[in-house]
């Protein structure tokens, strides 16, 4: 999936750049010492987005703005790994925290495929099909799909 021009002038605004280089290292010791393995899908997508702090027009009210993030060990730190665990179980594969949505409300992760979920209340919701149509559906306001 491509982004639209919008997207990325808000990704812009953020600091990122096409070709952009985020080095994964630091988030993969921090993880692994809370117990969450960064598993490659998750690096190779905070390689090109990780650190960025993301703000984008409420969808409601264009007034307001929201932001969402890809601070990996931010989103990750206060949160027990069975929460992970949880979802994990719930889909059958392996999900690493990759960042949060709604001032740290929605916890970000994606599974070994590079499908983006969100935890919202323990509740699953599918982000996006892969890391940039989630970062699209989200800018654009895009309805999150429950897990059942």
């Amino acid at each position: 999936m491509k982004m639209s021009s919008k997207t990325k002038k808000l990704l812009k605004k953020s600091g990122w750049y096409e070709g952009m280089v985020f080095e994964t290292g630091g988030y993969e010791k921090k993880l692994l010492k809370l117990g969450l393995p960064l598993h490659e899908a998750a690096k190779n997508f905070l390689r090109s987005f990780g650190g960025l702090y993301i703000s984008y027009p409420n969808p409601v009210d264009p007034s307001l703005w929201n932001r969402f993030h890809f601070n990996a060990y931010k989103a990750a730190k206060g949160m027990h790994p069975k929460r992970l665990k949880s979802h994990e179980h719930q889909l059958g594969i392996q999900l690493s925290i990759i960042g949060t949505e709604a001032e740290d409300y929605i916890l970000l992760m994606m599974d070994e495929n590079g499908k983006v979920y969100a935890d919202m209340d323990h509740v699953l919701y599918l982000v996006g099909e892969s890391g940039i149509e989630a970062i699209e559906n989200i800018c654009q306001g895009k309805k999150m799909i429950k897990v059942e």
